[in-house]
């Protein structure tokens, strides 16, 4: 016995709404320098991470490039997963 289908009952699938082109913007690309005077770190250090996958970074033309919304991110998940000691970072920021 086959269960009728409700045509009404369906709902479309959920699709954000589009930007119009005029509003869209890239997010500027940071170099490792950049990168690492937002993080308050050496930019070495920084060029390391990425490279061994511990923060997420691009590598094109022989340089590094990071967009400063991924380093965010990165950085308070690893401050939430203890990761990062937040005393050390409290005193780099003060």
């Amino acid at each position: 016995m086959t269960r009728p289908t409700n045509v009404a009952s369906i709902s479309p699938p959920h699709r954000a709404p589009e930007t119009p082109p005029a509003e869209r913007q890239f997010e500027p690309v940071l170099n490792s320098r950049e990168g690492a005077d937002l993080l308050r770190m050496h930019h070495k250090t920084l060029e390391r991470k990425a490279r061994n996958g511990e923060i997420p970074g691009y590598y094109y033309n022989g340089c590094w490039h990071f967009r400063a919304s991924e380093l965010d991110a990165w950085l308070k998940s690893a401050v939430n997963s203890g990761i990062a000691n937040p005393s050390v970072l409290n005193r780099r920021l003060a």
